[in-house]
């Protein structure tokens, strides 16, 4: 049977593929994986067969197992056995402690130590401990049995073969005294001649448990020898037996007494040239016969064996196994002879190989050749290397039905489309077909094939001419068998699938059961047609070295097929669709082809190649002059374990692998890849999340700056490379480690480029930047300008404000349209003949947004911009805004001209900086929805009395101070109108309590409840609808989630003042109001109470705050909280100036540059003390411009009785 690798033939032991199978159980792997591969194989460059390791992906196991001994050297040699048998569950460890010699080497068996000493040149054997099982003295220079107590008294296995013994005879004493216990004795290749001097009696005699024993090649001299049975007689436990079968020798009647031999090898058989009938007679038992020639001849030409005589093997009632191969003189004559006596044996397997000589004439296989078969149970035949080309027809009707496994190599068939029917339907058991390396046409490369061209190559003509006689059928019935013609299609056209398999397939019969076909090197043709196999049975197809130089196909019906072979073929065209029906593929060889030459490969349609084998395991693609495939290349190849792709002309690597999960093995040695790319590296990367393993030995890497990104890369991975440290690459005509050059590169690729590209890269960078901060910055002035220069007009300057043509351009949002339109146009237009621009109505049609609004506002005095929410999201507002900063700081030289009208309360977050910057900064309106005060929003801030010039008013301010911190004054409360107009300042003194200005909410519009007749709660008293009281404010009409407001329960004015008093008219005495929240206020880090002062504590002279929300300027509003420094004067310093307007209940204060205008009043004058600020004072009236005046601030202490009567009858603290 033949292996994965197809059938080679075995001239000599040297063209075996292994040493040895090593058989072991699943659960002892670890011994000939660890220890006999170290040993054997690195150490004694034995070549080991090891199942988990050697075994053929895709084969079954059977098969495997068979192909492996198949093309092993022996069975086993006896030293290999001993380690078989013995070492199963072993651990090679060396130990000196088992000679008396240092070189010998000790290893641990389960029973003992194995001590080898073999190959050490020894001319006596050193002496063994007594823990020895197996001792090893193969292939030294010993001429003389050991001693006795030179073995241990223990020993099991002793191999003494290859040295020059040449007695058994021990000093007198006979030999094997103390080895009771041996089980294997090997003295082949020695000088025992078989003679009775030699094996004198008894000298096995002490071998009771004696097993296999290997006396072969030993009576090498061209003369007769006598085997003297009656020394074997001993050997009653014996059941194997090599040795030669020289001339007159022949196995003697003491031999049948020998019940346990059932292996039998003879060798030195050619020395005889006859096996007469009754050489085996007294063996009966005998189940394995070798009678092979494996080593050609000796010394002598005519060493071969000519004649098996007829009889031989009819006695042999057990044999199941005969082995007649490689006698090349005893031509199909002997196969006759030998096969007439097969049916009155149990054979099982019967190989006749190689009886002919290389250059002899070929034969023909007779019916009566192959007769006496069909009465056996033969289940393995192989006739291969007999030079057959022709076959008599009948001669198919009597190959026995049980056989299963058929090997016709190396023979000379010429190709005929009927082969199959007319041989091998018939074998319904047939699993196995091997017709392997038909008709070569070449001469043998044996050194001794020569010796077939003297006058005894005429041997097989008259062996044919005696043959012939039998004959029953006319030579015109003989007819050449062979395995297949030269197949061509019948249709023109293409065939791209399995069908009309009828009409446009050539037919392929074979029989129905047979999984393994081997045509290696057969000349099936020259290409793979369109073909259809007549059943599906085949699991494993060989076609390797056929010279098939195009792969058509499809190839249908094997839906079953598992391997595939198609490598050697040298072809170079190949379809997507050849493979298409060969579904359960998983191996697949397409190496030595030359397939990089096909255009498919040149074409996407290549991915199609694969699309059906989503099962494949192994594909090898090797040896094809590849330089590229396709990314999705092994999309539906999900199951791939080893790809391999070495030899071939690749440079990089492109294709797609991460979607395999089970992927082991990538092979890429022997390519032409200088360095992996990126993309290369990239796609390999992906994959190794996996236990991946890549081959890239052998190829030309070039170590360079362009390739120092690679040699980082698959430093950093090299756990996922093969060997990586043979890795070497080329750099400056020397080759080193890549793991060394890394160094290197880093140093000589150093330059300034990188530092000279990453300064230009970052001074551009900066320069974009800037540019384009720049630009952000001025974008609108940019924006300006250009419809400026747009407009239809063109820019002049306007000289005096008499030249705009618009007294104001109204900005506001389409949701707020009704207010310019109802309200500023009747008022501003009709009334004060104001001419307002409002888009509209004012902008020109036909011209763009933009430029109609930078038009509109170049052209316009003043920008009343109509803040609400809604033009806080419009864009166009935005941008008119924005038009108008860059107007007024461009064309106006940053004259006040933008005007923000609030409408409604706004949330500080929703504010852009710049609207926020003018509302602390300039101008600002609020428009209150009460219509009584809409005349006052039209002229601008409420006016003070106009009636006196020392008066007060309830919108005072602060003028010359500074913006306060946020929320710095927790205690000041803001009193607005519930449409947020701030009109007064306060004090929270407790949390529903705020102390402001009577005159703040003397004569408001109020609701007022029935009187209370308490002494506390007068006409004066009342509760408020109109306005409320926001605490936590910093800045005015902005809501920063800090403010409460809170509506007004009741007003408490002081029982004792009156604005209507005549004297009243020009000061205002008693000027406190209580507020009363309506409900308490929630004190935290924003709002919190101020101290109220002792009754008996002074101020004069004290620098105390002035705080508010008044004017900062004598004609600019600020909704930003402010505060100012001030010294307490005394009252009569402050006489000099108001004379006895100042009454004695007033605090007076003064400092340059710093005073209270109108928006303070009711706000506090705080002094610092121990516990922080103490209310001083409640700001009442001053100079009405704003001057340069002392300001009057009523005292609070002086009124300490009536705050505290309020607070305690209302319950407060």
């Amino acid at each position: 049977m033949k292996g994965a690798f197809g059938h080679h033939r075995l001239e000599t032991e040297d063209h075996y593929q292994f040493d040895a199978v090593v058989s072991c159980a699943d659960s002892d792997r670890h011994f000939p994986k660890d220890e006999m591969v170290d040993y054997l194989e690195k150490q004694r460059n034995f070549r080991l067969c090891i199942h988990h390791r050697d075994f053929i992906a895709g084969c079954g196991i059977a098969e495997n197992i068979t192909n492996a001994i198949h093309n092993s050297r022996k069975v086993m040699k006896t030293s290999v056995v001993i380690i078989f048998l013995i070492s199963l569950k072993s651990t090679l460890q060396y130990s000196s402690k088992c000679t008396s010699n240092n070189e010998c080497r000790c290893i641990p068996l389960t029973d003992g130590l194995l001590a080898d000493c073999s190959n050490l040149g020894l001319l006596r054997s050193p002496k063994f401990m007594e823990n020895v099982i197996s001792v090893n003295l193969s292939f030294n220079v010993l001429t003389s049995l050991p001693s006795n107590g030179i073995l241990p008294a223990g020993l099991k296995y002793l191999d003494l073969s290859s040295n020059k013994i040449s007695n058994f005879s021990q000093d007198g004493l006979p030999p094997f005294v103390s080895l009771r216990d041996l089980i294997s004795l090997n003295l082949s290749n020695n000088e025992f001649p078989l003679d009775s001097y030699t094996y004198f009696p008894g000298v096995f005699k002490n071998l009771f448990d004696l097993q296999i024993l290997d006396i072969s090649n030993n009576s090498n001299e061209n003369r007769s020898y006598f085997c003297p049975d009656e020394v074997f007689i001993d050997l009653r436990s014996l059941t194997n037996l090599n040795i030669d079968g020289v001339k007159n020798v022949s196995f003697g009647s003491k031999f049948s007494v020998l019940h346990n031999l059932t292996s039998l090898k003879v060798t030195g058989l050619a020395a005889r040239g006859t096996i007469q009938k009754d050489m085996f007679q007294h063996l009966p038992f005998i189940r394995f016969l070798d009678l092979s020639s494996r080593t050609e001849w000796r010394n002598i030409e005519d060493f071969a064996v000519l004649v098996i005589e007829q009889g031989a093997f009819k006695n042999l009632s057990h044999l199941e196994v005969l082995d007649i191969s490689y006698n090349r003189r005893l031509g199909l004559c002997g196969f006759r002879n030998v096969s007439y006596d097969l049916p009155f044996t149990s054979i099982q397997i019967f190989k006749a190989q190689y009886l002919t000589c290389e250059r002899d004439g070929s034969s023909w296989l007779l019916t009566s050749d192959i007769k006496p078969l069909n009465e056996t149970k033969l289940l393995e035949l192989y006739i291969d290397g007999n030079n057959l080309d022709k076959a008599e027809l009948t001669a198919k009707f009597y190959l026995p039905s049980s056989l299963r496994i058929l090997s016709v190599t190396d023979n000379r068939w010429v190709v005929d489309e009927y082969a199959y029917y007319h041989t091998l339907l018939n074998l319904n058991s047939l699993t196995t077909f091997d017709a392997s390396f038909q008709n070569k046409h070449q001469m043998s490369h044996s050194h001794n094939s020569i010796r077939c061209n003297h006058w005894q190559s005429l041997k097989p003509m008259e062996c044919l001419c005696y043959r012939l006689q039998d004959k029953t059928i006319i030579d015109s019935q003989v007819k050449s068998i062979t395995l297949k013609q030269e197949i061509t299609t019948k249709n023109s056209k293409p065939i791209t699938s399995c069908n009309n398999i009828f009409s446009d397939y050539t037919i392929a019969a074979i029989p129905p059961n047979v999984k393994t076909v081997v045509l290696e090197n057969a000349r099936i043709g020259y290409s793979i047609v369109p073909i259809f196999f007549a059943n599906k049975s085949i699991r494993k197809l060989i076609l390797r070295n056929n010279q098939l130089y195009s792969f058509n196909g499809p190839m249908c019906n094997l839906t079953n097929l598992e391997y595939l072979d198609l490598s050697g073929n040298r072809a170079s065209e190949i379809t997507p669709y050849v493979f298409g029906a060969l579904p359960k593929l998983k191996v697949l060889l397409l190496d030595s082809n030359a397939l990089g030459n096909s255009y498919i490969f040149q074409k996407y349609d290549s991915i199609s190649i694969l699309e059906n084998q989503t099962n494949l395991v192994s594909l090898n693609m090797s040896s094809n002059r590849l330089s590229v495939l396709f990314r999705d290349f092994f999309r539906k190849s999900t199951s791939l374990k080893y790809v391999y792709l070495d030899h071939n002309l690749f440079v990089d690597w492109n294709v797609s692998v991460e979607h395999i999960n089970d992927l082991e093995l990538i092979d890429l040695s022997w390519n032409e890849i200088l360095y992996l790319s990126q993309s290369g590296m990239g796609l390999l990367e992906k994959s190794f999340s996996t236990n991946i393993t890549i081959n890239l030995l052998n190829n030309p890497f070039q170590c360079s700056c362009d390739s120092a990104e690679f040699c980082q890369w698959i430093t950093t991975y090299k756990s996922h490379f093969m060997s990586f440290d043979k890795y070497r690459c080329s750099y400056k005509g020397r080759y080193y480690p890549i793991t060394d050059v890394n160094n290197i590169l880093k140093k000589d690729c150093s330059s300034y480029v990188g530092l000279i590209v990453l300064s230009v890269v970052l001074i551009v960078t900066f320069i974009v930047v800037i540019c384009s901060l720049l630009i952000y910055r001025f974008r609108w002035k940019i924006r300006y300008w250009y419809y400026v220069m747009k407009g239809a007009y063109g820019y002049h300057r306007l000289e005096t404000e008499d030249h705009y043509q618009f007294d104001a351009f109204v900005s506001y949002a389409d949701s707020d349209r009704h207010f310019p339109k109802d309200e500023m146009v009747d008022y501003l237009e009709k009334q004060r003949n104001f001419r307002l621009c409002i888009h509209h109505r004012d902008f020109i049609a036909g011209c763009g947004i933009a430029e109609n609004i930078t038009n509109a506002i170049h052209n316009s005095r003043k920008v009343v911009c109509v803040l609400s929410e809604d033009f806080l999201k419009s864009e166009w507002c935005l941008y008119e805004f924005n038009i108008a900063l860059i107007e007024r700081t461009v064309a106006r030289q940053g004259q006040n001209m933008i005007i923000m009208l609030r409408l409604g309360r706004l949330h500080a977050k929703k504010i852009p900086s710049e609207i926020m910057y003018i509302l602390k900064e300039d101008t600002y309106i609020e428009y209150p929805e009460n219509e009584d005060d809409r005349g006052v929003t039209a002229n601008g801030p409420r006016p003070a009395r106009q009636n006196a010039r020392k008066n007060s008013n309830r919108d005072s301010r602060i003028i010359g101070g500074s913006t306060s911190q946020a929320h710095q004054w927790p205690f000041i409360a803001s009193i607005q109108y519930h449409d947020g107009y701030h009109f007064c300042g306060g004090v929270l003194i407790g949390q529903k309590w705020v102390l402001t200005a009577a005159h703040c909410t003397e004569g408001l519009n109020s609701n007022v409840l029935k009187h209370v007749t308490t002494k506390f709660l007068r006409n004066n008293d009342f509760r408020s609808g109109d306005f409320h009281v926001v605490l936590g404010e910093h800045i005015i009409g902005v809501n920063d989630n800090t403010e409460q407001t809170i509506n007004v329960s009741v007003i408490h004015n002081n029982p004792f003042y009156n604005l209507q008093a005549p004297e009243h008219l020009f000061y205002l005495p008693y000027d406190l109001s209580l507020i009363e929240l309506a409900q308490p206020a929630v004190l935290n880090g924003y709002v919190r109470t101020i101290n109220l002062p002792n009754s008996c504590v002074g101020f004069d002279g004290q620098i105390c705050k002035i705080i508010g929300w008044g004017r900062t300027t004598r004609a600019r509003q600020t909704v930003t909280l402010q505060e100012g420094d001030v010294n307490v004067i005394p009252i009569d310093v402050c006489r000099n100036t108001w004379g006895t307007y100042v009454y004695y209940g007033s605090l007076c204060v003064f400092s340059w540059g710093t005073t209270a205008c109108q928006g303070d009043s009711g706000g506090p004058l705080a002094c610092l003390g121990t516990d922080g600020y103490t209310l001083a004072g409640i700001s009442s009236w001053g100079d009405i411009d704003c001057g340069d005046y002392p300001s009057i601030y009523t005292q609070v202490a002086e009124h300490l009785g009536w705050i505290y009567d309020i607070l305690d009858y209302h319950g407060s603290s």
